[in-house]
């Protein structure tokens, strides 16, 4: 039995409908955890639960803001929820840091991405998308 740890609303709720159903085709029971947002983050911090989801957007337009979440001394309570920790990740990372924007650091960063697909600390489930409309 796995316990899952999400919000209360109802985009939470369809998403975790659908995560529960997908999992026990599989034979996998989910114990579901819907709380408020603050209880959320609360429960996500301190490891309780064994899976839950997340999303990030990025705050700056460069792959470092994603890849933070995935280096060793940023585990929970910091932004690293999954606690992932890898040497070689991390080594790459702060060589990456050192460099300009350019085609080595690049390579750096496609090196990082791939050992996280690999070693799978995350499932990436959905990739919501909002659209805004603006008038000046």
């Amino acid at each position: 039995m796995l316990e899952y740890q999400t919000r209360s609303s109802s985009t939470s709720r369809q998403r975790t409908e659908y995560l529960t159903k997908s999992l026990a085709e599989l034979g996998i029971q989910v114990r579901v955890n819907a709380t408020t947002w603050p209880e959320f983050q609360a429960n996500v911090k301190s490891r309780k639960g064994h899976m839950w989801g997340y999303a990030w957007g990025a705050d700056y337009p460069d792959a470092e803001n994603f890849l933070q979440l995935f280096i060793s001394r940023n585990a929970s309570p910091g932004p690293n929820d999954s606690t992932y920790s890898d040497p070689d990740f991390d080594r790459m990372y702060e060589e990456a840091l050192k460099l300009p924007d350019s085609p080595k650091r690049t390579a750096l960063y496609q090196q990082m991405v791939q050992k996280v697909v690999e070693d799978c600390p995350w499932i990436f489930g959905v990739h919501p998308q909002e659209f805004w409309l603006a008038q000046p």
